[in-house]
């Protein structure tokens, strides 16, 4: 099963999630339905994972018509109804926050962040606050090894967030495999994802290490 890591943890195939208030697709509750690993095949544009959700849900009237005027910006099409929805739509992980049990199960809240922007964008607002407004106790390094022609050259990034430390990482990866591609050579993709390890290698020995450690 494909994981990524999202504003609050890690994110997983069939996890409900909230879409932040800043995604394009804001304070909408889904359903993780794929995750696309950023890979050595990954378009050029993408240096992320992509998340595909689905929001299709059973939506009050109100919060229909404000679902309707979103899709209805966003496509550039006044005339576009309700029931002409798009409702798989791909989102990066830093534009989803999930949801546990405790918000899943407690139906009254559940309903009111399912039926009202302004309640679900409150929501969004109290989990980002659990992740960054109180100290934290861990801190993960980002590091990053490079040979190229025989010179190796490192560095490394502390941050506070998990999230943060994958982001920058996916990015760096994406930056390295197109650097790579764009030379037109053969490299092999030695991305080992559950150890928070991103690697490539060439035949002449040269490669690059992209490792997430907590600190």
């Amino acid at each position: 099963m494909s994981k990524t890591v999202c504003v609050n943890g890690i994110l997983k195939e069939g996890d409900k999630v909230l879409s932040a208030p800043s995604s394009d697709y804001p304070c909408l509750i889904g359903k993780v339905v794929v995750i696309e690993p950023i890979s050595k095949n990954s378009s050029d544009e993408i240096t992320t994972d992509t998340v595909i959700v689905d929001f299709m849900n059973i939506y009050g009237d109100e919060r229909k018509n404000e679902i309707v005027e979103c899709f209805q910006n966003l496509t550039e099409n006044l005339e576009l109804s309700y029931d002409e929805i798009e409702w798989c739509q791909r989102l990066r992980p830093s534009e989803l926050i999930r949801l546990d049990d405790s918000v899943i199960n407690n139906r009254h809240f559940y309903n009111c962040i399912l039926n009202s922007e302004a309640s679900a964008a409150l929501c969004a607002y109290i989990e980002l606050k659990k992740m960054y407004a109180k100290p934290s106790d861990k801190v993960y390094a980002v590091s990053h090894i490079q040979k190229n022609d025989g010179k190796i050259s490192k560095w490394s990034r502390k941050f506070v967030s998990i999230h943060t430390a994958w982001e920058v990482a996916c990015e760096l990866f994406g930056n390295m495999r197109n650097k790579y591609n764009s030379k037109d050579i053969g490299w092999l993709d030695k991305s080992n994802r559950e150890a928070g390890c991103f690697e490539g290698t060439l035949a002449n020995g040269d490669y690059f290490k992209i490792q997430i450690k907590q600190a």
